[in-house]
Formats: C-alpha cells, sequence, structure tokens
C-alpha cells in the first residue's frame, strides 16, 4: 500500500499556510481512520479537500482561466503541492484495485435487476403466495390461500368459490402443468385441472383428500402427493399408490429428474421412485441423530446425480447418494423455504425468517453478494459522500423509485459471476432483500423474469439490458453530453456541470472543479498519452490529466463553438465548431488544415479517405485533397449529419436529423419508418460485435442486424426488425444527447456500448440483451350483445340468430416487460379488408355485422418491437333469422319476380287493351263512316228510287204492276239498308238503341201483317253498352222470329219483351198463332241457325210452343 498516512507526515513541517496545513491534518485523519483500504482512501482524500476547497482553490485555480493571471509563488507552490497529494492518492488507489485480489475495471460489472411487488391491493386473492407457475399460454399463475390467480402483467382475474363453482377449496397449495399443456391444482380439498377459457373440472376419485405437491412428468400426467400416498395421475385416474408416510416419515420435498425417477425426499429417507412407477429404490437413508426435515429441491440432474436439498437446517449438496451441507457463514442454519437455479446458472435459495440468497457458482466455490434496500441506501448515502470508490467487491444497491399503484420496489445490482469468488471474506453467503419477508416459492418465466412468492405479496425481479449511471451513482451532472474511454479503460463522461470517470462500475466525479465560465464539459476524446480530451463551454480545448485541466486551445482562438472532437488515425485532433473545422498535430499553435464548414461529426475510413458530417450542409468527403459534397438530392436522408459508422465491409452508416442512410458503391439508400426505422433522429451509431446496429435517438436505443437493412436496401426485404431499449430495459429516460455534440456515443474496449442521455450516462451489453419470443397472444372473451361466447378448437363458435348486433373481443399479451407498453393489430376476417392501426387497447369492438363466417385474428408486439410470429384466432359464424337465410332471400327473389311479372303482365294487358281500344276506336270510325256512307249515299238512292218507281206506278201504263213491285223491294232494300247501318253505326251499341231499333222492327211486321202488337221495353240504362255483333245476332233473331209469325203462325198478337241487366241480355218473342209440337224435329235450317247465331255470341236460344197455344223464343246473351 503505498497510501499509507505516514507518508505525508513529513509534509506537515513544509512551509503550507494555516489553511493548508489544516486541510492536510484532516485528509490525514480520515486516511488513518479508514486503514488504508481502497475505498478509504477516497474518503480521506475527499475529506481532506473539504478543507482545501473552500479557502485555497479560487487562487490556485485561476491560472485555469488566464495563465497571465499568475498567484503568487507561495500560492502556486502550494497549490501544486495539494495536486501532487491528490495524485500520489489516486495512485496508490488505482495500484490496489488493479490488485490480485480485485476485479479488473473492465470484467466486474454488476448484474441489475429491477424489483416490483403486488398486493392483495392490487388485485391478488391476499398476499400471501403459496405457489407459482407460469404455463405455455404465457399466463403467471399465483396460487393463495385465498383462491387462485391469473396474471397477465397487468390483470389478475381471480378464480374462487365465490365465482366459480367448480372449485372445490380456496386453499392452493401446488401448481404444475403437464406435457399437453393442463394445469393442474392441488389443494387442501382434491385436485383441480384447468380445461381453458374460464373453466375448471374437479377431479372426483382424489375428492375431499389434501394435495400438498405435484410435479409434472415429462411422459404426460402429474405426480401427486394425495395425503401421505404419492402415485402418478394420468387418464383421469391415480396409479401405483405408494403410501410413503409411514411412521415418523413425512415427505418434505419431490421432484423428477432427467431420467424421469421421481426423487422423494422425507424425513427418514431419501427415495426414488421408477418412471412408471412401479418401482420404490432407496437412495439414503439419514443416520440416527436430529433429523433434517426437507423442505425443497432445485433441479437435480437426476438419479444418480447431483441436486440442491432444502432442509429445516439449511442448504444440503446432494450427490453419489449423500447429502452434504453447505457452509453458510453469514445467515445460520436458517429453515430453507425453496431452492431454484434460474437459467444463468445461478442458485437463489429463499429463508423462512426471511431473506433472499443468491449463489453465483465459478470453478466450484460458491458466490453470492448483498443487495441492500431502498431504506439502507438512504442510510449509507447520508453516512458517506457521493464520490465513494468500492474495493474489489463493490456492494449491491437499490435506488428508490416514486411510489404508486403496482409501484417499482427498486433496481438492484448483483456482481456478475464472471468476477469470481470472493477471498479473505467472512460472509460466505448474504442477504439478497427485496422487501418481501420470507420468500417461500419462485418461479421464472419466458423472458427470464424471475418471480418470488412470500407472505407480504408477489415480486418480480426484472434483468435490466442497460445501466444508468445518475448523479445518485456519484456521476457530476445528470445531463450527460458526451462519452469515450481511455486506453486504461477508464469511461469518461461529460457533463453540463462537470467531468467524470467510471471505473470497475464505480462512478469517480473529476476532483478538480474550477469557479470559471465553462462548466459543460461538451466532448470528450481520448488522448494519446492516456489523459482525455475535454471541450469547456466558454473556455475552450483542454486535457485532463493528473486531475489537472491543461489548456490547449483558448475558446476565443477559436472560430465557433466547439462542437466536435475527433483524432484519426495519423494521430491528428479535428476540432469541431460551429464557425469552422481545425485539424492540430502535435502543437495548437497553427492548424494543419482547416474547413469553413459546420462539421458536426468526423470519421476517417481504411482507405484514409475523411468524411465530415454538417449542419444543414449534407455530407463533406476529402479525399486526396479534393471536396465533395453529397446532399439529399443526392439521396442522403437529410443534411444534418449528426453521427458516421463504417462497418467492416467499408459501408458508410450515415445518423442525420431525419433517419438512416447507408452509402456504398457510391450509392446511397435512406431508411425511414417504412423500413421499420422506429424515430427519425439518429443521434450515434454503434456497431457491436455480432453485427448489429446500434441507433441512439430521443426515444430510446435501437439493435438492427446490418444484414437485414442491407436486404431491405437491396431490395430483398421490405422491413427491418428493429429493437428499442428504453426505460424498461434499465434507462432513466429513453431520450439521448448528441447531434451537436461528438461523440454522442461510444463502444468500449470489453464490447459494451455507452451512450449520454438527458437523465445520466447509459451502458449497455449487446449480450446482455435478450432475443425475447414474441408474446403469446390470448382471446381471452367474447361477447355478442353482452352473452359471452363459447370458445371451441374444434369447430368455430356459433351465434345464434338475434345476437351478434354487437361483438365485442377482449384479448390480451401475456409478457412482464413494460406490458404497458405491448401494442396490438387486428383484422375480422370477412368485414376487414386490411390489419387495424396498431394499438394498446385490448378489445376490439364491431357492430352490425352481417351474417356469415368469420375470422378474428390478433397478434401483438412486445416492448421491444417484437411482433407475433402467428395470430391467435377466433372463428365463428353469424346465425341469421329466417329473413337472412337464402330461402327467404329465393322466396322473396320470387315474389319480386313473380310481382313484376304481374306489373310487366298487367302492363302488357293494359297495352293490349289501349290497341284494343285504339283497334275499336278504329273500327268504329269505319263502321260510322260505312253506315254515313249506307244511310246518307246508298240508302238515300235506294230512297229515291223507290220514289221514283212509285211515281212511274201512278202515271199507270201497262208496267205499273211491274213498277209497283219494283218499289216495294226497293223500300224493303232501303229498310234492310238502314238495318245494316244501324248494326254497323258504333254510335248505336247501346241497350237504348237496340231497344228503340226493336220496338220499331217489331211494330214495322206487326203493322204489315195487321196484328196487335204489345211491347215491354227496358226503361233505364239506355247507355248499357251491348257490342255490336251481340245487338246484330239478337236483332237478327228478332227479325227471324218476327217473319215467322207473320208467314206461319195466323196470330192474332204478337208481345216482345226485353230485359237487360249487368250481366246478360234476354228477348222473348210470343204469338198467339196455333203452335207447333216442340218435341217432334222441325224440317229446314231456320231454327238452326237461330242456335248457332246465339252461340257465336256465347248465348242460348230457347222455343216453346204447344199446338193452340202459340210459340214464345226466348234469348239469352251474357254481356261481358
Amino acid at each position: 500500500m503505498l497510501c499509507r498516512p505516514f507518508v505525508f507526515a513529513p509534509l506537515l513541517r513544509m512551509g503550507l499556510s494555516p489553511d493548508g496545513r489544516a486541510g492536510l491534518r484532516g485528509w490525514l485523519a480520515a486516511l488513518a481512520k479508514s486503514g488504508g483500504k481502497p475505498h478509504g482512501i477516497i474518503r480521506g482524500a475527499v475529506a481532506g479537500l473539504a478543507w482545501l476547497i473552500p479557502r485555497g482553490k479560487p487562487r490556485a485555480l485561476q491560472t485555469l482561466r488566464d495563465p497571465r493571471a499568475l498567484p503568487p509563488a507561495r500560492d502556486l507552490s502550494e497549490f501544486r503541492l495539494w495536486r501532487s497529494l491528490v495524485f500520489i492518492a489516486i495512485s496508490g488507489l488505482c495500484r490496489d484495485a488493479r490488485g490480485e485480489k480485485g476485479p479488473s475495471q473492465l470484467g466486474a460489472q454488476p448484474q441489475s435487476f429491477r424489483v416490483r411487488r403486488w398486493t392483495a391491493e392490487d388485485g391478488l386473492p391476499q398476499s400471501r403466495v403459496a405457489c407459482l407457475k407460469q404455463t405455455r399460454d404465457g399466463y403467471l399463475w399465483i396460487g393463495t390461500q385465498a383462491g387462485l390467480a391469473r396474471f397477465d402483467g397487468l390483470r389478475f382475474t381471480v378464480y374462487n368459490k365465490f365465482n366459480t363453482p367448480e372449485m372445490v377449496s380456496d386453499a392452493i397449495n401446488a401448481l404444475a402443468e403437464d406435457s399437453e399443456g393442463t394445469l393442474w391444482i392441488g389443494t387442501r380439498s382434491g385436485l383441480l385441472s384447468y380445461l381453458g377459457h374460464g373453466r375448471f373440472q374437479a377431479e372426483a376419485e382424489l375428492a375431499g383428500q389434501y394435495i400438498p405437491r405435484l410435479v409434472a412428468r415429462r411422459d404426460g400426467g402429474v405426480w401427486v402427493q394425495a395425503g401421505g400416498t404419492v402415485g402418478q395421475w394420468r387418464g383421469g385416474r391415480l396409479w401405483h399408490q405408494w403410501p410413503l408416510e409411514a411412521g415418523r416419515a413425512v415427505i418434505g420435498a419431490m421432484s423428477e429428474g432427467p431420467d424421469g425417477w421421481l426423487n422423494i425426499y422425507a424425513t427418514l429417507s431419501w427415495l426414488a421412485l421408477s418412471p412408471d412407477g412401479e418401482v420404490l429404490q432407496t437412495n439414503y437413508v439419514r443416520p440416527e441423530g436430529p433429523s433434517t426435515i426437507p423442505t425443497s429441491t432445485g433441479w437435480p440432474a437426476g438419479k444418480p446425480g447431483a441436486s440442491w436439498l432444502g432442509t429445516r437446517e439449511g442448504l444440503y449438496r446432494v450427490e453419489a447418494g449423500m447429502l452434504s451441507p453447505v457452509a453458510e457463514d453469514a445467515s445460520g442454519k436458517e429453515p430453507v423455504t425453496f431452492v431454484r437455479e434460474d437459467r444463468s446458472g445461478n442458485l437463489w435459495v429463499g429463508k423462512e425468517r426471511g431473506g433472499l440468497y443468491r449463489i453465483g457458482v465459478a470453478g466450484g466455490t460458491m458466490r453470492q453478494v448483498r443487495m441492500t434496500n431502498d431504506e439502507t441506501r438512504r442510510k449509507s448515502e447520508s453516512q458517506s459522500p457521493k464520490t465513494e470508490v468500492g474495493g474489489a467487491t463493490p456492494e449491491l444497491t437499490a435506488k428508490s423509485e416514486p411510489r404508486g399503484l403496482n409501484p417499482d420496489a427498486g433496481t438492484v445490482e448483483l456482481a456478475s459471476r464472471a468476477s469470481g469468488p470472493v477471498e479473505g471474506s467472512s460472509d460466505g453467503w448474504e442477504a439478497v432483500d427485496v422487501g418481501l419477508g420470507a420468500t417461500v416459492c419462485m418461479e421464472e418465466d419466458r423472458e427470464g423474469n424471475l418471480w418470488l412468492g412470500s407472505d407480504r405479496g408477489l415480486a418480480q425481479l426484472r434483468r435490466l439490458a442497460a445501466r444508468t449511471y445518475t448523479t445518485g451513482d456519484g456521476l457530476a451532472d445528470d445531463d450527460a453530453l458526451s462519452v469515450c474511454e481511455a486506453s486504461d479503460g477508464t469511461v469518461w463522461v461529460g457533463t453540463a456541470h462537470g467531468l467524470s470517470c467510471i471505473r470497475a462500475g464505480q462512478v469517480m466525479p473529476w476532483l478538480v472543479k474550477e469557479p470559471m465560465p465553462g462548466w459543460s464539459d461538451r466532448c470528450v476524446w481520448p488522448s494519446q498519452k492516456g489523459a482525455v480530451w475535454v471541450v469547456k463551454s466558454g473556455s475552450g480545448l483542454f486535457e485532463a490529466q493528473e486531475h489537472t485541466f491543461l489548456q490547449a486551445i483558448w475558446d476565443r482562438d477559436l472560430p465557433g463553438l466547439l462542437n466536435v472532437l475527433y483524432g484519426d488515425h495519423s494521430g491528428r485532433l479535428w476540432v469541431g465548431t460551429d464557425g469552422g473545422t481545425l485539424a492540430f498535430q502535435g502543437q495548437f499553435t497553427n492548424p494543419c488544415v482547416r474547413i469553413t464548414r459546420d462539421v458536426r461529426s468526423v470519421l476517417e475510413d481504411r482507405q484514409g479517405t475523411l468524411w465530415f458530417g454538417t449542419m444543414k450542409q449534407g455530407l463533406v468527403r476529402l479525399r486526396q485533397g479534393e471536396f465533395s459534397v453529397f446532399t439529399t438530392h443526392d439521396g442522403l436522408s437529410h443534411n444534418s449529419v449528426w453521427s458516421l459508422h463504417e462497418d467492416e465491409e467499408d459501408v458508410l452508416w450515415i445518423g442525420t436529423d431525419h433517419g438512416l442512410t447507408r452509402y456504398r458503391d457510391g450509392k446511397f439508400f435512406a431508411f425511414t419508418h417504412r423500413h421499420g426505422l422506429p424515430e427519425p433522429t439518429v443521434n450515434c451509431v454503434l456497431e457491436d460485435d455480432a453485427g448489429c446496429l446500434w441507433l441512439s435517438g430521443l426515444h430510446g436505443v435501437h439493435r438492427v442486424p446490418r444484414a437485414q437493412l442491407n436486404a431491405v436496401a437491396e431490395g430483398r426485404a421490405a422491413t427491418a426488425q428493429f429493437i428499442s431499449v428504453g426505460v424498461a430495459d434499465g434507462m432513466e429516460n429513453p431520450e439521448t444527447n448528441g447531434g451537436e455534440n461528438q461523440p454522442a456515443g461510444w463502444k468500449a474496449s470489453d464490447g459494451r456500448l455507452w451512450f449520454p442521455t438527458v437523465q445520466g450516462v447509459v451502458v449497455i451489453d449487446p449480450k446482455a440483451v435478450p432475443e425475447e419470443p414474441p408474446p403469446p397472444v390470448v382471446i381471452e372473451e367474447v361477447e355478442a350483445d353482452g352473452e359471452a361466447t363459447p370458445n371451441s378448437e374444434v369447430s368455430p363458435a356459433r351465434v345464434r340468430a338475434g345476437h351478434g348486433r354487437v361483438i365485442e373481443f377482449r384479448y390480451t399479451a401475456n409478457t412482464f416487460v413494460a406490458p404497458e407498453r405491448t401494442r396490438f393489430r387486428y383484422r375480422l376476417v370477412g368485414a376487414d379488408a386490411h390489419w387495424r392501426k396498431e394499438t394498446s387497447e385490448r378489445t376490439a369492438r364491431y357492430i352490425d355485422l352481417k351474417p356469415g363466417a368469420y375470422r378474428f385474428e390478433v397478434m401483438a408486439a412486445n416492448h421491444h418491437n417484437v411482433w407475433s410470429a402467428q395470430p391467435a384466432v377466433f372463428a365463428f359464424s353469424l346465425a341469421p333469422f329466417f329473413w337472412q337465410t337464402w330461402p327467404f332471400y329465393g322466396l322473396c327473389a320470387g315474389l319480386v319476380m313473380g310481382f313484376a311479372a304481374a306489373v310487366h303482365g298487367y302492363r302488357l294487358r293494359w297495352q293490349h287493351r289501349l290497341l284494343k281500344l285504339e283497334e275499336q276506336r278504329s273500327l268504329a270510325n269505319e263502321r260510322s263512316r260505312i253506315a254515313r256512307d249506307l244511310h246518307d249515299d246508298v240508302g238515300a238512292s235506294l230512297t229515291g228510287l223507290a220514289l221514283q218507281l212509285e211515281a212511274a206506278q201512278r202515271r199507270g201504263g201497262a208496267q205499273g204492276e211491274h213498277l209497283g213491285t219494283l218499289a216495294g223491294e226497293a223500300r224493303s232494300l232501303a229498310h234492310e239498308l238502314r238495318e245494316l247501318a244501324w248494326t254497323t253505326n258504333p254510335r248505336c251499341d247501346n241497350a237504348g238503341s237496340l231497344a228503340a231499333f226493336a220496338s220499331e222492327l217489331t211494330e214495322r211486321f206487326a203493322q204489315s201483317a195487321g196484328l196487335a202488337c204489345r211491347l215491354e221495353l227496358p226503361s233505364a240504362d239506355g247507355e248499357r253498352l251491348i257490342p255490336a255483333r251481340v245487338r246484330h245476332e239478337a236483332v237478327m233473331v228478332l227479325k227471324e222470329s218476327l217473319t215467322n209469325i207473320t208467314k206461319h203462325a195466323a196470330a192474332r198478337q204478337v208481345a216482345l219483351t226485353m230485359k237487360i241487366s249487368d250481366s246478360k241480355l234476354e228477348l222473348v218473342v210470343e204469338d198467339d198463332g196455333h203452335g207447333f209440337d216442340s218435341t217432334r224435329p222441325v224440317g229446314g235450317s231456320g231454327l238452326r241457325n237461330l242456335r248457332e247465331r246465339m252461340q257465336q255470341v256465347g248465348g242460348v236460344l230457347s222455343i216453346e210452343s204447344q199446338i193452340g197455344r202459340g210459340t214464345k223464343v226466348v234469348v239469352k246473351v251474357p254481356l261481358k
């Protein structure tokens, strides 16, 4: 140890000022109290400087502002002495910290966990958790003494006897999932199985039995302890029951090995049951003495093999058939509640009296480190300054966070296993306190989170991929602006209020705090001397070494504000300002290169070409003394270039203010959100050892495989898969700094990536970022008009008629890392043509769906933007009402077609009627014309001829008699012609005209024959339409009847009766002549012709006659 108090004792006799001697005495006292330990050296150094800085600092550091303002020689020598003291102390510390007993600066990196707790207030049935199990659908099941809970990361669904009749008991003792995915629940009163979709089944054979333990069988089913009996439960029954709790033996733990044998640990023996359950073997018989009651086992390697056994008297190792206790110096022989090994190989042990232990096994030596809780953290911080640096075994810390609903209990750090065993420590075991009291069970989920159940609730330990150093860790300021790594592995961080360095995971603020303008350390870059170049705003460029700032360039000597530092392959240091960029080599009096552009990033590629990213002026290339400028017109995504990176294939990656650009073979390709880019701003581009690019922005740090970006740029893929690291992964604030200050990120020699943020500096180990599987999506419930619809995996569900006006789907994604950032997209095949817009809602609703077959599909993405490979599907059909079925549609179509046909037929009939009326109208006009011609022309001529013949007859002569005959015939002809004209004239198609014509004809025949005439004619409805054909045939029958009366009846009287109704015309002609026998056939064709006339118009003719009683002719014609 170089830093001993006696080393500085002679310095008290040197010529120091009173303030200086007081400060040195305080320093020596603190060093003596520390005992020479490294962390004590720093405490002593800070305590001594507390005496010096308030008194001597203004004058001693005046030279840093202006070298011309030199202090007096005595003050200057005192400052140099204090600088030497600080250098000696730090040097001694660094030698001790790098000794054989301590970890290297880059090797002992802590592993961070974030702790979160839930209790009954957050939705658990009760805070006392008995067992935990994650099933393959992603749900976390929590067994308590007041019911069973299912957790998806945001919501608890509770099952108990109150809401689930199948629950035989609320006291849940054990949970296990078999190889077929069935969840088995052991309760105080029997065994249950979960059938899915909220349905349970109680196994009748084990009804009422106490089930304390369940172990899943790799061949199907589960191993069951029912009371004191152990057997196999498969196929709905219990096989091979072994009554093992005989005498004083009590079963404490069971576990199945890789070979399928069931290891049973009891108070008196260690037994093994064969996979088929038929062979029971005793592996170990406990000797006489105090019994060690087993409580749990930790992932045994098989039978025979090695495993961990927790007992009432501590932890034992089971190997080669022997039990050997594990030394527990710190914890003592406390009862063990559970033993569990995580996927990283760490062994976690729970204690009955409270406390959680983690043992990292390396080289056969167990290593375990303590984690303090928030209260211990605050207490330790109040007793020691923030500048404390730990030694070879850094302590675990927990950062307190705001409390609220489901609060984070804090962030804990545990030393990594790579740091090796702790030597020289009396504490082989140290407690990990997460504020839960006694932990009784543990489960590791598919995302690597550790779940702890205790009598105080449920806790989650989530591994963090990022570690943030803030003022709480000793950083000079939370607003980190730039970061780099020196040649000795020290990470330097420039902040808004000073410079800090990080060694071995511990923050060491730069001890010189100058009271000058330019408090902000905007840019840092490692120098070739192992120190670091620092740009201080308002002051200029400095070289920080031995806790002293050496002025290189004054701010007033530069063309503008310093923004970027870069060292090229030849050793030149490029200094970028907003007024131009200068390159210096060896000396800082005259720059060797001067560029007038506002440069914000610099890169020298493998060919020696220099690339300069500018503010709003594009990308500048300097090759063999010639400058070339590339802008958005050449394919650049934006003209403000913040970061440049060259990969192993000589491809240039360019981070701009609006996206990422690739430059390869003289061609640019700009990546945007269409290619999967999470955000436009790219402050820094780094590449890890696995070939992935890391882009820092305003919303986190994003990882993407370089090969995927190349595939997109070359047209072989549409998008690239980005993973975003943010608050959920350990960042205090996702907004990174950079852009105007470079370097804004650094890849350290150990492969880790450093980024400055607005709330500390973040370090990410790319190897620690898990390849998280996409979250499993589950459709929990489907409701149709408020009524639950059962889900069938065999056939689509059917929603009965009358339901389905509102279909609501409730779904979830079972992820436990930032579940509130889970995003969903869904579609309803049959209704949606495309996927709906991404949303965080876990409910989808559809209104007024048409009857038919549908398929609801939903996918999810976790906080790292990893989407589900396959969607969760719910198929269903919406049953129609009768009026929504195809038969009804067919009937309606038939009715419509029939109605259309009827309308069409009616239209045709109407058109036909119109045509007929038109035809009748034309015919009537023609008949009228003919009637007029017959009456006015031919009739008048015949009448004139008859008059002339009568006149000739009156003049006498030999031809008088003949002329009289001719005149009679002419008049008869004129009468017939008038009858024909009457029949043809359409104006006479009515009942009145028919009656008048019939009466005139009857009277004329009666007068010519000297007969009496009696007429009975209709007095009303004279305008009743009588078709021309009907009246013609009726008149012909009347005329023939009158002719027969006058010729053959020898009657004295003739009578005519006419009756006209709505449906028929009736004519009756009677005489009182001698008559004839109507039963005897009558020769001639007269009567036959009369009947034929009536038949042609649909009428009937009847003749009634008796000898001596006259004759009666009746004509009946229907009227349409």
